[in-house]
């Protein structure tokens, strides 16, 4: 997980870890970036925008999850969600773009349904 919000990161980590997932959570899509790079993920959830309203750096996350783990899934949370940040997103590889605020209970089940404990 992958989101410069550290509230959101927290909530979300927090719940997904008591529904029995490890989650690793980052504050930077940099850092996703090296993790994916090195570490074997079951899915990927990153923020669109790290540093600003215009910002894409999480489509740099979903190019990196694509180049080396082609067939996890991988969501893309914004709260700034343009209809060409969702095409760009969707041309890397994101399967879903979903608007924040998300609901905790609904993003446990989108995992649930990937299979990724």
């Amino acid at each position: 997980m992958a989101d410069d919000e550290p509230a959101l990161l927290a909530a979300i980590g927090e719940y997904l870890g008591c529904c029995g997932w490890e989650v690793h959570a980052v504050r930077s899509a940099q850092e996703a970036t090296r993790l994916l790079l090195t570490e074997d993920y079951a899915a990927v959830i990153t923020d669109l925008r790290f540093s600003g309203p215009e910002s894409t750096e999480g489509l740099t996350v979903v190019k990196a999850a694509r180049s080396r783990l082609a067939k996890i899934p991988v969501v893309v949370l914004t709260g700034h969600g343009t209809d060409e940040a969702e095409a760009s997103a969707r041309r890397l590889g994101a399967d879903l773009f979903v608007p924040k605020p998300v609901s905790l209970w609904e993003l446990a089940n989108l995992v649930r349904g990937w299979g990724a404990t």
